[in-house]
């Protein structure tokens, strides 16, 4: 009897991280070597950014699966993909000397997979 408890914790004790949805800090670095952007009229552009996922959640990045690839948990970022995304295009867009604000020039970016 004590043999079977001892085994069936244990598998428990196994699966338990699998079950529970996570959190992960997203960060980004812009490559090493980034080349100037001229354009005319394009120094300055407005950023506008939307999420354009079916998601259950505006942060969620991924799912856990079982080896059958059946769903266990949600792994979500700890803020809205949509402002990840912002922000890195707008590392990238200085960079490369664009600044990002009110302008009538408006880059466009829809997040459709990730």
């Amino acid at each position: 009897m004590k043999v079977k408890i001892l085994v069936i914790a244990s598998a428990s004790l196994c699966t338990a991280c699998a079950i529970l949805p996570e959190q992960v800090e997203v960060n980004y670095a812009p490559g090493p070597s980034m080349a100037r952007i001229r354009v005319v009229g394009a120094s300055d552009v407005r950023l506008q950014v939307a999420d354009a996922r079916r998601a259950e959640s505006p942060s969620w990045i991924a799912d856990k699966k079982n080896s059958y690839g059946m769903r266990l948990a949600s792994i979500a970022a700890q803020r809205p993909v949509a402002d990840l995304v912002k922000d890195a295009v707008t590392q990238e867009l200085a960079a490369r000397g664009v600044r990002v604000g009110d302008s009538p020039t408006t880059v466009v970016v829809d997040v459709t997979r990730l």
